[in-house]
Protein backbone atom coordinates (compact mmCIF):
# COMPACT_ATOMS: atom_id res chain seq x y z
CA UNK A 1 0.00 0.00 0.00
CA UNK A 2 2.99 2.64 0.76
CA UNK A 3 4.48 1.77 -2.22
CA UNK A 4 1.79 2.86 -4.19
CA UNK A 5 1.90 6.16 -2.35
CA UNK A 6 5.07 6.60 -2.93
CA UNK A 7 4.78 5.86 -6.86
CA UNK A 8 8.25 5.08 -8.57
CA UNK A 9 10.39 4.46 -6.00
CA UNK A 10 13.54 5.61 -7.97
CA UNK A 11 13.76 9.12 -7.24
CA UNK A 12 16.78 11.06 -5.88
CA UNK A 13 16.83 10.55 -2.46
CA UNK A 14 17.07 6.90 -2.35
CA UNK A 15 20.69 6.54 -4.42
CA UNK A 16 22.19 7.92 -1.16
CA UNK A 17 20.07 5.84 1.39
CA UNK A 18 20.94 2.66 -0.20
CA UNK A 19 24.36 1.89 1.64
CA UNK A 20 22.20 -0.04 4.46
CA UNK A 21 23.01 2.67 6.92
CA UNK A 22 18.98 3.80 7.23
CA UNK A 23 16.35 0.66 7.90
CA UNK A 24 13.31 0.53 5.87
CA UNK A 25 11.15 2.82 7.90
CA UNK A 26 13.98 5.20 7.90
CA UNK A 27 14.01 5.02 3.87
CA UNK A 28 10.43 5.68 3.82
CA UNK A 29 10.51 8.52 6.04
CA UNK A 30 13.06 10.07 4.40
CA UNK A 31 11.69 9.55 1.20
CA UNK A 32 8.23 11.37 1.74
CA UNK A 33 10.25 14.05 3.29
CA UNK A 34 12.00 14.46 0.34
CA UNK A 35 8.69 14.60 -1.55
CA UNK A 36 7.17 16.97 0.34
CA UNK A 37 10.23 19.88 0.55
CA UNK A 38 9.90 18.86 -3.40
CA UNK A 39 6.16 20.05 -3.87
CA UNK A 40 7.14 23.16 -1.27
CA UNK A 41 10.12 24.26 -3.27
CA UNK A 42 8.21 24.08 -6.75
CA UNK A 43 10.75 20.95 -7.34
CA UNK A 44 10.17 18.15 -9.71
CA UNK A 45 12.82 15.22 -9.18
CA UNK A 46 14.48 14.82 -12.37
CA UNK A 47 17.69 12.76 -10.93
CA UNK A 48 20.58 14.17 -12.71
CA UNK A 49 19.62 17.52 -11.48
CA UNK A 50 22.22 19.30 -8.86
CA UNK A 51 19.46 20.99 -6.76
CA UNK A 52 17.66 17.87 -6.02
CA UNK A 53 21.00 16.25 -5.11
CA UNK A 54 21.75 19.00 -2.67
CA UNK A 55 18.01 18.78 -1.56
CA UNK A 56 18.47 15.22 -1.16
CA UNK A 57 21.77 15.20 0.83
CA UNK A 58 20.66 18.23 3.01
CA UNK A 59 17.42 16.24 4.54
CA UNK A 60 19.83 13.19 4.86
CA UNK A 61 22.26 15.46 7.32
CA UNK A 62 19.64 17.10 8.95
CA UNK A 63 17.72 13.60 9.94
CA UNK A 64 21.77 12.51 11.04
CA UNK A 65 21.34 15.24 13.32
CA UNK A 66 18.99 13.63 15.09
CA UNK A 67 15.84 15.05 13.79
CA UNK A 68 13.07 13.26 13.62
CA UNK A 69 9.89 15.40 13.06
CA UNK A 70 9.37 14.95 9.20
CA UNK A 71 8.07 18.93 9.17
CA UNK A 72 10.72 19.80 11.22
CA UNK A 73 13.61 18.26 8.26
CA UNK A 74 12.01 19.67 6.02
CA UNK A 75 12.01 23.51 7.36
CA UNK A 76 15.14 23.20 8.16
CA UNK A 77 16.55 21.78 4.84
CA UNK A 78 14.83 24.30 2.92
CA UNK A 79 16.17 27.20 5.31
CA UNK A 80 19.77 25.67 5.08
CA UNK A 81 20.12 25.83 1.22
CA UNK A 82 18.62 29.06 1.42
CA UNK A 83 15.65 28.03 -1.35
CA UNK A 84 12.16 30.02 -1.48
CA UNK A 85 9.15 28.48 -0.36
CA UNK A 86 6.17 28.81 -2.67
CA UNK A 87 3.07 27.83 0.17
Amino acid sequence: MLRSLLGNSNVTIRRFLGDGQFGPQEQQLLDLVYRRTLQRVSLVDRGDDPVCQALARKIIEVYKRGATNPIAISEAAIRELNLPKTE
